[in-house]
């Protein structure tokens, strides 16, 4: 039997070490320009030098920012991306002593702000129903209040909240805006519901609290006696609330218990304000 041989061309060889230079040099290339894990910082319009009060992403492409009340006849901008923040785009300016605290969408043509007044200014709660682009004003329990936060469940069930007054406090609407309802005379800087029955507000002034409902906001019990900035809930027993340190409950909101922060290294100074989660292992804190 004869042996065999095996032959190498070397031109095959040459073609392959060709292409496999392209392909390394295209790899090299992404991570140099899109590193994996990394942040890149987004721009957009300026608005008018105003800070950003809140953001909030419908998916991974559509999100609105809006800028707070800073002084008497203030603008309020509300601006939009659809490329995943790589392009924003001033969709709405409202002035006249107005500012925006949050923004919500419960899809990509219906939203909601409130926000802050001067009195003489913006009522506190609008409604888009073309993805941003113009709002209705809403009617609101009071005209002469602030409005610092709100809860959407649906076009129909919206909380709002106020720490000024009076009157201030609570209050619900179950049909649109067109009655509302004072739940509590407790005035509140945040307010979170769960779902339509379990929910927390939040009081960070001079003697700040956590409430509680179970009942849909008729009756209100405190159970801290801090306040919060945030609230995450994965179910209806665990979640985690942000003041100036962290807590977690097991038990639906009853107790609560403080967690461990990193410290040291490049961390000045340990505190989370904002909560965004991913799912019951995974929750983003800033």
């Amino acid at each position: 039997m004869k042996a065999i041989k095996k032959i190498f061309d070397p031109n095959k060889l040459s073609t392959l070490l060709f292409y496999s230079s392209i392909l390394a040099f295209i790899i090299a290339f992404n991570f140099a320009h899109n590193p994996p894990g990394g942040w890149t910082q987004q721009y957009f319009p300026n608005p008018g030098g105003r800070s950003i009060s809140d953001i909030c992403f419908l998916d991974s492409l559509t999100g609105w920012v809006v800028t707070p009340y800073s002084g008497q006849n203030d603008t309020a901008y509300v601006l939009k991306t659809t490329d995943g923040g790589d392009n924003w785009n001033i969709v709405y300016t409202r002035t006249g002593d107005v500012g925006f605290q949050r923004i919500y969408f419960l899809n990509s043509t219906t939203g909601f702000v409130c926000g802050a007044n001067d009195f003489f200014g913006y009522p506190g709660l609008s409604k888009s129903t073309d993805g941003g682009f113009s709002w209705i004003t809403l009617n609101v329990p009071d005209a002469f209040d602030q409005y610092n936060d709100m809860s959407v469940l649906n076009e129909d069930t919206i909380w709002l909240v106020s720490n000024t007054g009076p009157p201030g406090g609570v209050y619900r609407t179950t049909n649109g805006g067109a009655a509302w309802t004072q739940q509590t005379a407790f005035r509140a800087d945040k307010i979170y519901m769960y779902n339509s029955r379990i929910g927390f507000i939040g009081y960070n002034g001079g003697s700040p609290a956590t409430q509680r409902t179970t009942n849909g906001g008729l009756n209100w019990v405190t159970v801290e006696n801090d306040g919060f900035r945030d609230v995450c809930f994965i179910d209806s027993l665990t979640g985690w609330k942000a003041y100036s340190g962290v807590k977690k409950t097991t038990d639906g909101g009853i107790t609560w218990i403080s967690q461990q922060l990193p410290t040291g290294g490049n961390i000045i100074t340990s505190q989370v304000r904002e909560f965004s989660n991913v799912n019951k292992d995974t929750i983003w804190g800033v």
